[in-house]
């Protein structure tokens, strides 16, 4: 059965929620009240985005960035964190994660897994409300996803709300 839930967009009531398989395909939406629903999402990540650019209109210029830290601290510099909070979330999040040391590498260098890692940890290093991601796992090794998983439940205690799409039922 095709069942959607309203979801409180004020996150009142804290949730991970996975969008398994088909439904999340661009061509696969089997009914009209999913379309709506997908329809509710992209207006609210719209709202999003305009909000950010709201607020972050005073910051334009092109940065290249290379390295893992200079991605991170790129990221960093969008949400208007300061110094000491960003080296604590980095060292936090890149330690959970085993690539603390690896940070200072090109990015070029980084297998899969790695590169995965630094989207999720760029994804939290604001401590978010609300997480969308799409397909998290693919590449992360066991103890990563772990970690991941971990994460989610943290920022689900903290009063967030994520939404994730996965081909993989275990983790849905």
């Amino acid at each position: 059965s095709n069942r959607v839930r309203v979801i409180d967009p004020c996150l009142k009531d804290p949730r991970i929620i996975a969008l398994l398989g088909k439904l999340v395909s661009e061509y696969a939406i089997p009914s009209k009240p999913m379309l709506k629903f997908r329809r509710d999402i992209y207006a609210l990540l719209e709202l999003i985005c305009e909000a950010e650019r709201q607020a972050n209109m005073s910051r334009r210029g092109f940065k290249t960035v290379e390295k893992g830290i200079e991605y991170l601290d790129f990221v960093a510099d969008i949400y208007g964190i300061d110094a000491k909070t960003r080296k604590e979330r980095v060292r936090a999040l890149a330690t959970a994660f085993e690539l603390f040391d690896d940070l200072g590498q090109p990015i070029s260098a980084y297998s899969h897994g790695m590169k995965q890692k630094l989207a999720v940890i760029s994804a939290l290093i604001h401590e978010p409300k609300l997480l969308l991601m799409d397909e998290p796992f693919v590449g992360l090794d066991p103890k990563a996803a772990h970690t991941l998983k971990q994460l989610m439940r943290d920022l689900c205690a903290r009063g967030g709300a994520i939404f994730f799409s996965t081909h993989v039922l275990e983790v849905a």
